[in-house]
């Protein structure tokens, strides 16, 4: 069953075709990639995805329901949780407060002035999970801030855990990151998403990162899937060598 469904989604800005006649699925439990060249689209299909823009034209079903039209936070209500190019945490607050306010808004909770944060004993224990889950339990009483690119990414995948999405969306997961950061977050969000149980759509320039997780592959050339398969069939595609790879792929079986 798919849990994600775009159908011929095409969306202009003034002159320029952002996306083109775009489809494609995820599966339930699934780990899909896009990618291509800079430009090609690949944002803008997960900000339509997102709620972010709506499709001048098409359709995007999240188990089954039509989501154009609906607000982002909706959205994220539904189960669709979203990492982005730059880290979006709070940067003053600490690891542990970071991932608290997550939860306490999907819970529809709110701190009140006089009954102490530690009261929360439900939230709290949700809060503490999740930090083990990615790796920050020991950085917990660390600001956000202060914390390496690596584990601020890791921290913003745990804000999106905070919503228990059923799908999440990662836009460029390993940006800027060094090649140990790298291997380590790509560790992470693979054992997230068998632990949870979590279908993965996901943008990287990284092809190591790619060929190295997804199941399936799609290709965005010019706002247009010019190429989908398996990660064995899309390296050997002459024409996605031709506008994106080149030589930089990775060997398949």
């Amino acid at each position: 069953m798919n849990v994600l469904d775009v159908q011929n989604i095409y969306k202009a800005f003034g002159g320029l075709q952002a996306t083109n006649n775009v489809s494609l699925t995820v599966a339930k439990g699934e780990i899909v990639a896009v990618i291509g060249p800079n430009g090609a689209g690949k944002s803008t299909i997960f900000n339509q995805i997102s709620g972010y823009f709506a499709p001048d034209e098409g359709k995007i079903l999240f188990e089954g329901r039509n989501i154009i039209g609906l607000p982002p936070q909706e959205i994220v209500r539904l189960g669709i949780g979203r990492s982005f190019q730059r880290s979006n945490i709070f940067p003053r607050l600490t690891t542990f407060e970071n991932v608290q306010t997550a939860v306490l808004s999907y819970e529809n909770k709110a701190l009140h002035f006089f009954r102490p944060t530690r009261s929360y004993n439900e939230v709290n224990a949700r809060v503490q999970e999740i930090l083990e889950a990615i790796g920050l339990q020991d950085s917990a009483s660390q600001l956000a801030g202060k914390l390496s690119l690596g584990d601020q990414k890791r921290l913003e995948i745990g804000l999106a855990l905070s919503m228990r999405p059923k799908m999440m969306l990662l836009d460029e997961p390993t940006a800027g990151m060094s090649p140990e950061e790298t291997v380590a977050t790509v560790q992470l969000v693979e054992h997230l998403a068998h632990q949870y149980g979590m279908s993965l759509l996901f943008t990287e320039h990284d092809m190591s990162v790619v060929f190295g997780i997804s199941q399936r592959i799609y290709v965005l050339h010019q706002g247009q899937i010019i190429a989908e398969g398996k990660p064995q069939d899309i390296s050997k595609n002459p024409e996605v060598q031709r506008v994106y790879l080149g030589d930089d792929v990775p060997h398949q079986p």
